[in-house]
Parts: C-alpha cells; structure tokens; sequence
C-alpha cells in the first residue's frame, strides 16, 4: 500500500509522502498499524484500498486510511466491522454489529478552512473562525453529517459517523457538539435542559435541533465520533494514540448503547420531560486508544504531563 503511495503522482502532501518512505521509528510503526488493519479485509477490499493508495489524489488517499483506522478500531472493540457493505443501493464505509442490532457508519475528514489559516515564514501560525460558509468549521462539518444523514435515512439503518480531525487548528471535540446541539453542553448550568438550553440563539450548528414543526430531526443519526489521531509525546515509544468522544443524537430512532463504546468518553441523554433532555457524561475524557501489535486495545488516562 505505501509503494503506491510513494510512486503516486497524484500525491503531494507531505506528511503522506512521510508516512510512505520515511525509516524514521514513527512511520515505521504507522505503516505496521495500516498494515495489520489492511490485512483485516476480504482480499478483494485489500485490493480495492491498494489501488486507492496508487492512483487515487490526496484527499481520497487520506480518507481511507481513516476508514481503515474505523474499522481496526471497530474490529477491537468486538464489534464485528464489514468494509463497504452493499445496502439497499447504497455502500457506507463501515458496517458494525453490536447486541444484535446492525449499524452503518461514514467517516469525515474535517480540515480547516483555508482561507482562515495563517502561517509565518517563522514556522508559526494563527487561525480564525467566522460565520460565513467559506470561513466557519462547524459550518462545514454541520453540511457534511446532514448530507450523510439524508443520504442512508431510506436504508432504515442507524447511522453513526467517525469525524476526523484532519488538523487541530482551533478544532476540538467542542467544535463536533456546536454543530449537533448548537452549543456546548459545558455551556449550560446544571439546571439547564437541551435543546432549549440558555437564551441566546444558536448562530451556527445545531444539526439536530427540532424543526419548525417541533420534530426531531436526523433520527436515523445514533451519534457522532469526534476522533483526533495523534503521535505520543513519548519519545521512547514512537505510536500513534486515538483520542474519541461518542456524541448520541437525544431522540435517536434507534440509540447506540453506552457500552459499545465503553470506555471511551461520551455523552448521552437523559429525558427530563417531553422534548427536553440532559447530558449525562460518561467515561473519562483524558482516556485514550493504544493499538497493540498483538491486536490488543489499551485504553487508559493520557496528558502532555504523563504521555504513553
């Protein structure tokens, strides 16, 4: 897979080219991972992502190694991932299983903007976030899951879909709850309800605030994964770590249940009265995702003070 990366025209980003060829302890251990995650699929899907890796552009290269990520890290948590699936005239990237109920999930790559990014011939950097399409990410992610969520809504499936963070300039798992909610939950106070928390509008997000009619929206959508894939400030143990935040829709058709992502940090929703929920937190949200190369999954507290 990384041969055709690294003889690909079409690729020009650096850090993939990195990824392909460099003998630096990091990549080296990457290009295991994707291996062992590779070698998970039918033959004929190992095939398919080999030619993906040799022809395919920078954005459709970057994309199925996340799925690939998805579905190795769906695959340890037990939850019996399929690749591609064909359902009902549509093809998601994943479909998973747990407690006998059978979902879908899509993976998004979220970058920032470019027009809002700054970078300085010293190495340094800045960013801004505004209300316009062109310079807003929660306006971007908010397109992306809406049109995956009408897209499988007839494949009576629930849905849920892995967003990636492709860079973390002014991106973080809050950016993820602005667009479902319309705000943060650290925004309300305790005595606070969603989704008629607070009184100021919400300018952007909201995915799945009701509509004029009061109904609930998206419920073929079970939650969103915020996922940032990140290098370990362990110098001596050169890997990758997964950081993942669970966000469940409030009124789900069909709720993805709090253990298929144990122990991973989530929020879900406890109903207070009709119409109105609050979050109910679970799980730690320092936790993060270790891959083992005996395909075993370490999840354990992780800091800059305290990196593994």
């Amino acid at each position: 897979m990384f041969a055709g990366i690294a003889r690909n025209s079409k690729i020009d980003k650096p850090a993939l080219h990195w990824m392909a060829t460099s003998q630096n302890a990091g990549p080296i251990w990457e290009r295991r991972f994707y291996n062992i995650a590779l070698g998970q699929l039918p033959e004929d899907n190992q095939r398919q992502v080999l030619r993906i890796g040799a022809k395919a552009d920078n954005a459709e290269v970057e994309a199925v190694l996340y799925e690939l990520l998805a579905h190795e890290l769906l695959s340890r948590l037990h939850l019996k991932p399929r690749w591609h699936p064909s359902i009902k005239g549509q093809t998601p990237d994943l479909g998973f299983c747990y407690g006998g109920q059978d979902f879908i999930a899509d993976c998004i790559v979220l970058h920032s903007p470019k027009r809002t990014l700054r970078d300085y011939c010293d190495g340094s950097g800045s960013a801004f976030d505004g209300s316009k399409p062109g310079e807003s990410r929660s306006i971007k992610l908010f397109d992306g899951i809406e049109q995956k969520a009408r897209k499988y809504r007839l494949i009576s499936l629930p849905l849920v879909v892995f967003v990636f963070a492709g860079d973390l300039r002014i991106m973080n798992r809050q950016v993820l709850e602005c667009v479902l909610y319309g705000r943060t939950t650290l925004e309300a106070s305790e005595e606070e309800t969603f989704p008629s928390v607070g009184y100021a509008p919400a300018l952007t997000g909201g995915l799945l605030l009701p509509g004029e009619d009061g109904n609930q929206r998206h419920t073929n959508l079970s939650a969103a994964v915020w996922c940032d894939w990140f290098w370990s400030h362990d110098r001596s143990v050169p890997s990758r770590r997964l950081f993942c935040a669970v966000c469940h829709h409030w009124a789900p058709e069909i709720t993805l249940p709090i253990s298929a992502f144990n122990p991973l940090s989530q929020i879900a929703w406890r109903t207070v009265e009709n119409g109105e929920w609050t979050p109910c937190f679970t799980g730690d949200c320092t936790t993060v995702i270790g891959f083992e190369a005996d395909g075993a999954l370490t999840c354990r507290p992780y800091s800059n003070r305290a990196p593994w």
